[in-house]
């Protein structure tokens, strides 16, 4: 791995370079990765396990994070369009005093504190949500099968579509023999669009418009639209999986963890809004309320009003909420 030399001595563990590089195939990716797979294309995402912008090729060796003698792990999903550098943040973050220049993590935060290991899952999100779901639940079994402990405990921490892949890996595996079901005992959903994305919801209503217009343009118009990959375009629905009847796993906790541009969550904006990119009644499924009361199912809604999309996955009071619920569980 390259290494930079700061001015202070200290070393950063990679290059800015590669990692925006990382990012930027990570974008197209999102855009159009279902088309770089058909064409079985250089830059076509490679799922799996990674730390750092770097693939695990062994989960046992000491390069990757925490501890190996850990049998309780947290697993992080990204969101549409990125990889797993997007968990990464300055310490300075949520802790102004701090000297440290490295990024930091929730992974790295939560195994400090309570000592579950963790690992990052990248995805091509230009896939369907179903397929990424169903190629996560693979990969999933096969780190279980690589680990020289026994995991008593498995934690899915999912971002935006992280935690629509997330609960479609759930889904697949219920009607699977995958040996992590039974495992994971919560599942945190950060700003995940549960009801549809609505900016994915506009350009599903304007593609509909553009094609039904009788001009070349506007259906040159459509067409471009159109190729977006199909990731995105489940976006609009929230809930995409084979199995719809599976979607909320029995035995798993699940919290919905929503966002708001205004710190006033009775302000009309973070009614409308929501996080910006996700309105609460999306991320807040609260219409299932009656469904998992039926069926038993246990979960926690909580609002951070002030605490915009991309602000999720690097506040201190999200995870700090993440903190005390593994505590409380233990």
């Amino acid at each position: 791995m390259n290494e930079q030399t700061l001015e202070n001595g200290k070393e950063a563990p990679y290059y800015l370079a590669p990692k925006l590089a990382s990012m930027a195939n990570a974008a197209l990716n999102g855009a159009i990765g279902d088309t770089l797979e058909k064409r079985e294309h250089s830059l076509t995402v490679k799922p799996g396990f990674y730390y750092r912008g770097h693939p695990i090729g062994n989960a046992n060796t000491v390069t990757t994070p925490g501890s190996a003698a850990s049998k309780k792990l947290t697993i992080f999903l990204h969101g549409a369009c990125c990889n797993e550098h997007i968990w990464e943040f300055s310490p300075k973050t949520i802790d102004l005093e701090s000297s440290d220049l490295d990024p930091t993590d929730y992974g790295t935060l939560i195994h400090s504190a309570l000592g579950y290991r963790p690992f990052y899952y990248r995805y091509n999100s230009g896939l369907s949500i179903a397929k990424n779901g169903e190629l996560f639940a693979e990969h999933l079994d096969q780190l279980l099968g690589e680990l020289t402990v026994d995991v008593e405990e498995i934690i899915l921490i999912g971002y935006s579509m992280g935690g629509l892949v997330q609960k479609s890996a759930m889904a697949w595996a219920s009607k699977h023999n995958n040996t992590f079901l039974p495992l994971i005992k919560q599942a945190f959903y950060l700003g995940t669009p549960h009801h549809g994305a609505p900016l994915e919801k506009i350009a599903k209503i304007a593609h509909m418009v553009l094609d039904r217009l009788p001009f070349p343009i506007t259906t040159l118009v459509s067409n471009i639209m159109n190729g977006r990959s199909q990731g995105i375009k489940d976006l609009g629905f929230g809930d995409v999986t084979p199995y719809p009847n599976a979607y909320w796993v029995k035995d798993v906790e699940h919290h919905f963890i929503g966002g708001t541009l205004s710190a006033n969550e009775s302000n009309p904006i973070s009614f409308f809004l929501g996080d910006l990119l996700v309105r609460q009644l999306s991320a807040m499924p609260i219409k299932e309320q009656g469904y998992f009361s039926e069926q038993g199912i246990q979960y926690q809604y909580r609002l951070f009003p002030g605490v915009n999309h991309v602000q999720l996955q690097r506040n201190n009071g999200v995870l700090n909420y993440i903190q005390q619920n593994l505590q409380a569980a233990a």
